[in-house]
């Protein structure tokens, strides 16, 4: 894909993001997970692929337990299967990055259950020592301008500046049939120039001049 770096996550990984954004005494976030958000910052629709180790009709996609946490291969089975259950995906599906982690924070409310359990029966399935800290829940809570800030102000009122000149100019302009769609919604809520997160307004108000 022109212009897009990609990355292949297991889905617990995810998980550990969100929690990173909360401080805590257990701990702070790992080197990889640190990297994972600076990546995912810096290109928000970065395809992200969510890869586990499951076998059977998705062994094509299987990563291997290079990426295991020292529970057993039935936990990180387990958990990769529930995470990727709740968020209404299979294993190998690929999504944009801002897609996968505003659906992370739309259906998984909290981690027990999932990283670890109120009870322990063996070191097995004793979980991670983060999962009922609080952590994922407070970092959740901070929402999605946590992991993917809001485009800076003045960058929006330059670009939007410059696709202005480009479209008042154009003798034609090209666009995809859905955003037809967008700007008569818009231009019938009542929305008119300026507007500062598109150029749908002032499409609207080119049309009918």
């Amino acid at each position: 894909m022109s212009g897009y770096s990609a990355m292949t996550l297991r889905p617990y990984r995810l998980l550990c993001a969100v929690c990173s954004l909360a401080e805590s005494a257990s701990g702070v976030a790992d080197e990889r997970t640190g990297k994972i958000l600076e990546a995912v910052r810096k290109t928000p629709d970065m395809p992200i692929t969510l890869r586990c180790n499951v076998g059977d009709v998705f062994a094509y996609q299987d990563t291997g337990t290079a990426d295991d946490t020292p529970e057993g291969a039935e936990f990180n089975l387990k958990r990769d299967l529930e995470i990727l259950h709740k968020l209404n995906l299979i294993p190998g599906c690929t999504l944009p990055a801002r897609i996968i982690f505003n659906r992370l924070l739309d259906t998984i409310e909290e981690v027990s259950g999932i990283c670890g359990y109120p009870s322990v029966t063996s070191d097995s399935w004793k979980g991670c020592p983060k999962a009922n800290s609080g952590d994922y829940e407070r970092g959740r809570e901070q929402g999605i301008a946590a992991i993917i800030p809001a485009r800076d102000e003045n960058e929006m009122k330059r670009d939007k500046a410059e696709s202005l000149a480009a479209m008042y100019k154009a003798e034609a302009i090209s666009i995809r049939p859905h955003i037809l769609l967008c700007a008569v919604c818009q231009y019938g809520g009542g929305t008119r120039p300026p507007f500062p997160e598109d150029n749908l307004p002032e499409l609207i108000e080119l049309i009918l001049m």
